[in-house]
Order: structure tokens, then sequence, then C-alpha cells
């Protein structure tokens, strides 16, 4: 599907907008005999919601919520996260070929993604991370940095989903109901269609809330042009659950979610457009019949299970919770046969003729808070114990391997793609004590991880005489933390945070091997010396009555060290042969500045958000000893996201601009080992505009609409490795009603 914009479809697509006007009319003509002095006034968010600054795990913390969310009308979390400083979303506009880097860490292990306390993981060459449609989710929160000691690793930080209940959507008064969306996307004709059905009992303390979303669409159009992104057309249908029951000091929760797509896509998910050679095309005919030589028939299925049990007695002593959860990713390739060259066999290392891998997660988590006084200190205890096991299975079949026992007749593990286990058993704790404006949370974190591999059918990566070893290897090892918030004044607030985190290798970079690599078993646990300082402020009644400004600054920097990394060149010949694939390094640094500004008030809002950073490595990936330190490649360019917006609260109308104004990012390494090729500066922009009218005949309507580039700049984002442009102009428009 060619797109180019025209007036018919700005004008097909914004007859809702010209409809929500008429009607917000005659609502405020209803609502007419309301005093102002009594009028609701909704505080809309402008961009997020910054965290409170009551404590050290809310005062950097940002906040998106599900007015966000259905604003914006994102089909992925990465595009979402992507409006923050300091985030920003890896890969393409394809909807499986994303992923998220934060603070300047782009791996999967690096940033902890849950939804409703489940884990989310799944690492495999170019593809995406994250594949949860955010139409259902009531808010994420996310936290910078690894600064709590209540997380395992997560170098960059956590990304928490909550999904939505019963609470979150039925209206006042009401004791069950429906809900029902369509939305709709200019660019690649995207449908999203949601409904919902929900109720709630006041007497017993149940609710429960069953959702479903189906999402489609066809190939994606790059700006600038007439191109279309190869391959980006999908569709996604996702269901989702949760009831909960509260009795006196006793609240349980069950929460489930499933997603599930079957599509023909880029092996490599992140890969841009996909073109021919001529001979290429001499060869095998068409560009339909050497797609498939590039692509598959790729079906994902991504599960999530959680429980929750809280305890909440009339005690400062005990505020228990239990969490119990179980996530599985599942992707199935499957090669198309190309007709001139029936005996086409993929490489191995891009998964054979068909192959599979699984993720799953279980995970149990014990925690308890416990406050107490003595004299003027305020104290409060948080400790706990966690129990986090993974599973990941890789299987694949080569057919050009039949007859080669091998290679097991073509059945075997991708070399580069191990199967494993891995259990990490933790102990925690943090003692807060306040006094005098000053609040004092040292923290300490034990781990033990136990990792075993999957033994290769293959013997040719199941060879002894080679270092293949599959056994079981074990790592511990303490982290320390200590943060500090200080009320400067009453509206201004200091804090700072350090820890000296740890992680243990994962199965793939312990069992990664090939013909003449070894395992890595010598790997020893990364870690990162992180550090913050900060100033977050809250102002109230500054340029009218009832407005609001927050704003927010910090500057970071993380040393990481024995980082682990594919060795090469002279890394690699600092062992004896066979080397393993995998080593620590000497290490390298990030450093950052961000700023955050927020205004609210009755009719106006706006922000300012700016971020950026910088860093090297301790030499190079290829050699650790050589006398120029390389540039990190993960560095995202500097960023500045500004918006504003204006709110006509007696007809619930609101309407704004956002802007993304992106530097240029060329301090990338000059050699092979960069993830990603130098990129130019930016500046996108974007309107939107949403009805929500909260009393009157149209009471649990939402009518929103929005223009994503609008001016059409062809532009390729850094962490998009120059492979592809962006989307181009998109019209998007949804209508939803609550019954």
């Amino acid at each position: 599907m060619k797109f180019s914009p025209r007036p018919e479809q700005a004008c097909s697509t914004f007859v809702l907008v010209a409809c929500a006007l008429t009607l917000s009319v005659q609502s405020a003509q209803a609502q007419s005999n309301k005093s102002k002095e009594s009028e609701d006034v909704d505080a809309l968010d402008p961009i997020v919601v910054t965290g409170s600054t009551d404590n050290k795990d809310t005062i950097a913390q940002s906040e998106i919520t599900s007015d966000l969310i259905d604003r914006t009308q994102s089909a992925t979390i990465p595009g979402l996260l992507s409006s923050l400083p300091g985030i920003e979303l890896i890969g393409n506009s394809r909807v499986l070929g994303q992923s998220i880097n934060m603070m300047a860490f782009g791996d999967t292990e690096d940033i902890e993604i849950t939804i409703d306390g489940a884990q989310k993981s799944f690492e495999k060459y170019q593809q995406g991370s994250v594949f949860i449609d955010p139409e259902l989710l009531k808010v994420i929160d996310i936290t910078k940095g690894t600064f709590s000691a209540e997380k395992y690793g997560a170098f960059g930080g956590s990304v928490e989903m909550t999904t939505k209940s019963a609470s979150d959507m039925l209206r006042d008064g009401q004791s069950y109901g429906a809900f029902a969306k369509v939305g709709f996307a200019s660019n690649g004709n995207e449908l999203v269609k949601s409904a919902a059905t929900y109720a709630r009992s006041e007497e017993q303390g149940f609710e429960v809330l069953v959702a479903g979303t189906h999402r489609t669409n066809d190939d994606y159009s790059v700006a600038g042009n007439d191109e279309d992104l190869t391959l980006s057309a999908g569709s996604m249908l996702t269901g989702h659950f949760k009831a909960s029951l509260e009795r006196e000091d006793h609240f349980f929760e069950l929460s489930g979610i499933h997603s599930y797509s079957d599509d023909y896509k880029p092996w490599a998910a992140r890969r841009g457009l996909i073109t021919a050679s001529q001979w290429s095309l001499n060869k095998y005919g068409s560009l339909e019949e050497y797609l498939k030589t590039q692509a598959v028939d790729r079906e994902m299925k991504d599960t999530s299970l959680s429980g929750t049990y809280e305890y909440n007695p009339d005690s400062d002593l005990i505020d228990l919770a239990f969490k119990a959860s179980y996530s599985k990713t599942a992707q199935h390739d499957t090669r198309r046969v190309p007709l001139s060259d029936p005996d086409y066999s993929a490489g191995l290392y891009v998964g054979g003729d068909d192959s599979t891998l699984d993720y799953s997660i279980y995970k149990l988590d014990l925690q308890n808070t416990s406050a107490f006084n003595w004299g003027e200190f305020e104290n409060t205890l948080k400790y706990g114990v966690q129990m986090r096991h993974e599973i990941r299975d890789s299987m694949a079949f080569k057919k050009s391997y039949v007859g080669r026992p091998e290679y097991n007749n073509g059945h075997l593990q991708p070399y580069n793609i191990p199967s494993g286990t891995q259990t990490i058993w933790s102990a925690w704790g943090e003692y807060t004590i306040g006094f005098a404006g000053l609040e004092l949370t040292p923290g300490l974190r034990y781990d033990y991880i136990h990792s075993k591999g999957e033994a290769n059918l293959a013997s040719k990566y199941n060879n002894p005489e080679m270092n293949h070893d599959y056994g079981t290897v074990e790592r511990f090892g303490f982290s320390p933390s200590i943060s500090a918030v200080y009320s400067l004044t009453p509206n201004i607030k200091l804090f700072g945070d350090y820890a000296y985190k740890l992680r243990a290798p994962l199965v793939d970079e312990f069992y990664d091997v090939g013909s003449i690599r070894a395992t890595a078993t010598q790997l020893q646990n990364e870690r990162v010396s992180a550090k913050r300082i900060g100033v977050a402020s809250t102002y109230k009644n500054v340029l009218m009555q009832n407005d609001t400004i927050t704003g927010r600054m910090a500057i970071y920097r993380n040393d990481v060290s024995n980082n682990i990394y594919r060795l090469l060149s002279e890394n690699s010949r600092s062992y004896d042969a066979p080397a393993p694939t995998y080593g620590n390094l000497a290490g390298y640094y990030t450093q950052g500045f961000e700023a955050e500004l927020y205004y609210d008030s009755e009719r106006f809002f706006g922000s300012i958000a700016y971020s950026r950073m910088q860093g090297k490595h301790d030499g190079t990936l290829k050699d650790v000893n050589a006398t120029t330190d390389q540039y990190v490649s993960e560095v995202a360019p500097t960023k500045l996201i500004v918006s504003l917006g204006y709110k006509v609260p007696e007809a619930d109308i609101t309407f704004g601009w956002k802007g993304r104004f992106v530097d240029a990012q060329d301090r990338v390494p000059d050699n092979y080992t960069s993830l990603y090729s130098p990129s130019k500066g930016y500046a996108v922009h974007d309107v939107f505009l949403t009805w929500t009218p909260k009393e009157g005949r149209f009471e649990g309507l939402e009518a929103r609409a929005s223009i994503e580039n609008m001016f059409n700049k062809n532009y390729r984002p850094y962490f998009a490795d120059g492979a592809a442009p962006e989307k181009g102009v998109n019209f998007k428009s949804s209508v939803s009603y609550k019954f």
C-alpha cells in the first residue's frame, strides 16, 4: 500500500473532530447551570506524571497514565516511552521489532520489564523485546537506574506496567458496565478494536474485568517518499482478565494477559527496507521469491499470569505482600521455499528452515514493610526474598543437514541460540531513617545464580575436545546501595543515590559455542557503580490560581566493570585456543544530564524535557589495550521534547502540540563493532485533540484525534541504525464509550 497524504484523507479522518466540537457545544450548553466555582476541572497530563517527592522510590520516577496512552494511540510500549528524556526506541516501525534503550543501556537484560508483576524477557538477535498492546494498560511506572535493593541487575532501569481493573473502568454509581472502542490510523490503514466488560460488588469486595483488543495494519509508509516498510503489515489479538477480592485485612488479585500474532516478517525484525539486487532478481525471478530467503512466517505467543496476596492488619510492623507469576514468550519461525531454488536452506545462525525459541519465567516474591519510631526518628524497614527461574528452550531444523549425523540430521539447537535454565535466589533489605527533613536509606541485596546449559543435540556443537561444556555454573554476590532525600525547603528536595549492582552472565552468554569456539564458563559477574544526584521541586499558584509547576533535574554516571561482550580480534587472542565466545572486558562509563519542567493549570499546560549523555569504553571492543578509547554506541543523541496545550473545561476539550528535536549523533565507533551508524538531527511535530465529556448526555464518550509527523519529515532515528526512515504523516482518530 503506497501512502501519500491527500486532503480527502485528512478530512475523513477529522470528521470525528468536527463532530466532537459540535457535540461539545451542546454538552456545554446542557451544563450551563453549573457555576464556575463548582466546575470539576480535570487536570489532564501534559506529557507524563512525575513521581511524588515524598520518598526515594518515587522522587525520580515517571508515570504514563491511561490518558496519555489513549491520547497517543501508540501501538507499542517502546513508542510510548520514547517521549521521556533518556529513553529511546530501538528498532523501526514493525511492532515486533522494537525494544528499549534507557540511560545508554540497550540490552534486554539491562531493562527490567514487568506486567502486573510478571517478568517479561525475550532476547534474540535483531528482535523486539516487548509484545504487549498498550490499550489494556492503566499505568506505566518508569524508574531509571538501578538504585533499589529490591531489583536484580536492571542497570538501565525498570518499566512496571499495570493493567486496567474494573474499578478503573466503572462510571460513578455503576456496579457493572461495558466498554467499546474503535481507532483508526491512516498510515498503514491501522485499525484497533477494543471491548471490555466488568463488574464490582461493594458488599462482597469482589470485582472482575474481561477485555480484548484486535489490532491490524497494512505495510507502513516511510516518511518523505512513496516507499513502504517491507513486511511491516501485521495483526495482533490480545485478551486480558483481572479479578480481585478484598476481605478486611486481606486482598487477593489474579491477572492474566495473552497476545497472539502470525505474520510474514523479516527474520531480523529490526531490519529496514528490503531491496533486491539485480542478481537476486535474476536468480529468484521476483522480489516476492527473493523475500522467501529473507523472511519467515512468524507465530508469536506472549502469555503472563500473576497472583497477589496482601495482608495489612492494624499493625505498623506488618504490611505483607506475596506475588507469584508465570510468563512465557514463544516465537516459531518457518521459512518458505523459493520456487526457483527448492533446495534452498537458510543458515543455522539465522534459525535454519524452521526454528522455535521459548522464554518461560517463574517468579516468587515475598516482602514485608515495618514502620516504627524512635523518638523523633521515623524508621521503615523493607525486606524480602525472591526466586526467579528462567527456562530458555531453543530448537531448529536445517534440511541441508539431513543425512549428516554430526548435525543430528538437521535437528539441533542453533549454536548461537543455546538452551538452558537459570535460577536466581535473592534476599534484600532497605532501612529508611528520617529526621529533620532528611531521609536516608541504606540497602543490601544478595543474589545466588545457578545456570545450567542443555547439551546440543548435534555433536558438532557438543564436543568436549572443543571445550563445549553445558554443565552447571554458579555465581553469587552482594549489591550495596544508599539513597538520600533532603527537603531543602517545603517546595525543593535534593536527592542522591549510589549502588554497586551485579548481574550474572546469561544462558546465551555462558553456552554460546561454535565449531571452533568454547563455552564461556569462565565469565564473571558484570558490575555497575551507579551514581546520581538531582533536585525536584513543585510549586502551586505561581502564574494563576490553582496552577502547578513541577521540575526535576539530575546528573548521573554509570561505571561498568567486567562488561560481558563477544570476544573479537585481540581480546580473543588473550585466551588459549579454543577461545570462548564471550569474555569480560575492561569496562566503560556513561554519564548524562536530564531536565524536566511541567506546567498545568485550569486551561494552559506545557512541558520541556531535555536529555544529553556520553560514554566511552576502556580501550575498544576489539582490543581493551588500545591507546584510543572507543565511544559507547548505545549512547543516545541529545533530545529536547516540548509540548504546549490548551483546555476548555466547560466543553471538556483539550488540544495541543508536541515537538521532538533530536541532535545528530556522530560519536560512534568507526569500525564494525558499532551497533549503529551515525545519524543526522531532525525535528518532528505532532498535534492532538481530545473530547472527554464528564457530564450530560455524552458522559462516557471519548473522542480523540491526532496527527503524527504532520510535515511528513523524512528522518532516521539513531537506534533504527539508518535502515529505514520512520513513518510518514499519520492521521489518527478513535472513539470509545463506557456503557
